[in-house]
């Protein structure tokens, strides 16, 4: 968030401290379009490739599904 400071002359300026709207919206983008490539990938892999990390074709399926804008809480 922006936070309010006073410098020098007496005017109030804001700070941003993560960058402007728009520059979070691109970082968002690039997050949401990065997932939607590795769901698509995942799709690729055969079920022997799925086994090996415990992941069934249904839940491959389940998360190839999902939409481009859904991120993992861990990748917010």
């Amino acid at each position: 968030m922006a936070k309010a400071d006073e410098e020098g002359s007496g005017i109030k300026t804001l700070s941003r401290r993560s960058g402007s709207g728009f520059a979070k919206l691109f970082r968002f983008v690039e997050r949401a379009n990065q997932v939607a490539r590795e769901r698509r990938e995942l799709m690729r892999l055969g079920d022997a490739a799925l086994k090996d990390f415990a992941v069934s074709r249904a839940d491959a399926v389940g998360e190839a599904s999902r939409p481009w804008w859904d991120l993992p809480t861990d990748r917010q």
